[in-house]
């Protein structure tokens, strides 16, 4: 059976470029995303991409072999609402890929309380309901892989990044909350510390001068990491935060 894979975020950047190299490998994907059109453009861009290269998989069943999932993530009934429908509709989730986020900038004195709390629901609270959402079903079936893309700012953040930064070093600890309940049922738990990554919204903070493209991770290389976790060529890495950056990789 096809793996089926449950991408947040799935509408622009890492998100898209994670969901077009899963499609490519069989999996069936869900894609969850605020802008239902951005999420269309992802599925069109697989079928094309498909057709171009003469890939050996078949596409023209696509509409079946994928769900898109619209919504904005943070609020915990939503999350379980997702995971019951893309289980109905696709099967029982192997994988799962935390990349929703919002990632605000503003000084110590710009930060208000609303936009901690709303960053944290965004970034840390989606990513932890998701995973609870899914957890029943990967003990149940002692397998999956959880996949949460954080940052390099939740040890090293960039100034501006005080409330963005805490949301990225939640996501870490719950993923080695995650891996330690995790042992001897078969359930596999990353964080990847991304560095810059050439995305619209990272390009919103820095300039070319600031961020220069040859210091900036594609996001089709970030998704390659992903697609080693749940192949499993990257064991070592099962329950730590992994930095990702372009001095690691190149």
């Amino acid at each position: 059976m096809p793996a089926v894979s449950l991408i947040t975020g799935a509408g622009t950047g890492i998100g898209r470029a994670t969901a077009m190299l899963l499609a490519a490998q069989g999996h069936l994907v869900a894609l969850s995303g605020r802008t239902r059109t951005k999420l269309e453009g992802v599925v069109q861009e697989i079928e094309s991409l498909a057709h171009s290269r003469g890939a050996a998989r078949d596409f023209s069943q696509w509409p079946r072999n994928s769900l898109i999932v619209e919504g904005t993530l943070g609020d915990p009934d939503l999350a379980y609402a997702i995971v019951e429908r893309v289980q109905a509709e696709l099967g029982p989730i192997d994988n799962l890929i935390n990349n929703a986020g919002t990632m605000p900038s503003a000084s110590m004195s710009a930060t208000t309380p609303q936009l901690v709390r709303e960053t944290m629901r965004n970034n840390a609270f989606s990513a932890a309901d998701l995973t609870l959402a899914c957890w029943a079903g990967f003990c149940q079936r002692k397998s999956g892989c959880i996949i949460n893309i954080s940052s390099k700012a939740a040890f090293d953040p960039f100034p501006g990044f005080f409330a963005y930064a805490a949301s990225k070093a939640a996501m870490d600890s719950y993923m080695r909350s995650a891996a330690v309940e995790a042992r001897g049922l078969g359930i596999r738990c990353f964080a990847l510390d991304v560095g810059l990554a050439e995305t619209a919204s990272m390009r919103t903070l820095f300039d070319t001068r600031q961020a220069p493209p040859a210091n900036c991770l594609s996001p089709d290389e970030v998704a390659r990491i992903v697609l080693d976790c749940i192949e499993g060529r990257r064991a070592e890495d099962e329950g730590r935060a992994v930095v990702i950056d372009t001095e690691s990789l190149r």
